[in-house]
C-alpha cells in the first residue's frame, strides 16, 4: 500500500516525466544536521528549477529516526503569475498531519481562478473521510490559504487515500502550469510585487519558516527559506 513516507520520491518521479529539471547549486547544501539539535534532526532533499518553475523543492526531515516531515513545494516562475503547490506531511508513528493547498501568491482579488479552484474543491469533496479531524494553524499565514486547502489529522491507514487526493490536486495544478503564458509589461511588474509580498508573509508567519529560524538562527533560517522556496 502506498504510504505518505514516500510522497517526496513519488512526486519527484512524476515531475521528471513531465518537465526537464535542473538541480540548484545551494549555498547551504543538503543534507544538513543543525548543530542546535545535537545531530538528532536531519534535513535532506533536492531543489530544482525548470523553464516553468522557479523552485521545485522535494524535502524530508527526520527527527531521531522516529518522526518525519515530507515537504513538497512547487513555485512557478513569476512571469507565469500562477499559484504555488504546497504540501506537508508530518508523520508521527500511526498518526499523520497532512497539509495540501494550491495558493495564490498575492493579488488575491485580481485573478479569476474559479475554474481551477472549482475543480480542486470538487476533488476534495470526493474524500469526506479524510476530513473528520480538521486542523487549523490559527495564524496570519491562513490568509494565504485557498478555499481548496486541506489540513487534517489522519491515520496511517488513510495514507493511500491522502496520496490519491494529492495526485489529483497535483494533476490539476500541472495542467494549469502547462497552459500558462508569460506576462509582460505592467502586469508582469504587478505580479512581481505580489510575489514579493507573498514571500515576506511566508517568511514572517509560516510555521515552517519559524522552525528554520529556531534551527539555524534568524539570519541563517531566513537565508535558507529564501533560497529553498523563493530563489532569492
Amino acid at each position: 500500500m502506498a504510504q505518505l513516507d514516500d510522497i517526496h520520491t513519488i512526486t519527484l518521479e512524476k515531475l521528471k516525466k513531465c518537465f526537464s529539471l535542473t538541480a540548484v547549486d545551494l549555498k547551504y547544501p543538503m543534507p544538513e544536521r543543525p548543530l542546535r539539535t545535537l545531530g538528532l534532526v536531519k534535513i535532506d532533499g533536492k531543489v530544482f528549477h525548470s523553464n516553468d518553475f522557479l523552485r521545485i523543492l522535494i524535502m524530508n526531515i527526520n527527527i531521531a529516526s522516529v518522526r518525519g516531515v515530507r515537504t513538497i513545494f512547487l513555485g512557478p516562475r513569476t512571469e507565469l503569475d500562477l499559484p504555488v503547490f504546497s504540501s506537508e506531511s508530518i508523520l508521527m508513528g500511526k498518526k499523520r498531519m497532512f497539509f495540501l493547498d494550491v495558493q495564490r501568491r498575492g493579488g488575491y482579488d485580481c485573478h479569476d481562478d474559479s475554474e481551477l479552484y472549482n475543480r480542486l474543491v470538487a476533488i476534495k469533496g470526493n474524500y469526506p473521510e479524510l476530513f473528520t479531524e480538521p486542523l487549523s494553524t490559527g495564524r496570519e499565514i491562513e490568509k494565504t490559504f485557498s478555499k481548496a486547502v486541506c489540513y487534517v489529522k489522519i491515520s496511517k491507514d488513510q495514507d493511500e487515500q491522502a496520496l490519491q487526493l494529492f495526485h489529483e490536486y497535483l494533476d490539476a495544478f500541472l495542467d494549469v502550469v502547462k497552459q500558462a503564458k508569460p506576462l509582460t509589461g505592467d502586469v508582469l511588474e504587478q505580479a512581481r510585487c505580489d510575489y514579493n509580498l507573498y514571500t515576506n508573509t511566508v517568511i514572517d508567519h509560516d510555521p515552517a519558516a519559524k522552525v528554520y529560524k529556531i534551527l539555524f538562527g534568524k539570519k541563517g533560517g531566513v537565508e535558507r527559506v529564501k533560497e529553498l522556496f523563493f530563489a532569492c
